[in-house]
């Protein structure tokens, strides 16, 4: 699901950006991201043993993790970054 918002961010279409309802709040395309990485860390969580899997996800868990804290600094300094 999460690739069909991006897709629907991508290509302006608002059907997919809220998931073929137009009762529903657009996910925002950070959520989207976050939840493919989470799903990424997840499935990669089964091969933790193996030393590129752990980089892989200390890598995407880095990437939510500033996500989050720019996303919240826009909300508190009112500042855009332009990440949204």
């Amino acid at each position: 699901m999460t690739f069909l918002v991006l897709a629907g961010w991508q290509l302006q279409i608002p059907e997919l950006k809220s998931l073929f309802s137009q009762d529903l709040v657009p996910m925002v395309a950070n959520s989207a991201i976050a939840f493919l990485c989470t799903g990424i860390i997840l499935v990669l969580f089964t091969f933790r043993q193996i030393l590129p899997a752990i980089r892989v996800i200390r890598i995407l868990a880095t990437i939510i993790s500033l996500l989050g804290l720019f996303t919240l600094l826009e909300y508190i300094t009112d500042i855009g970054l332009g990440i949204d």
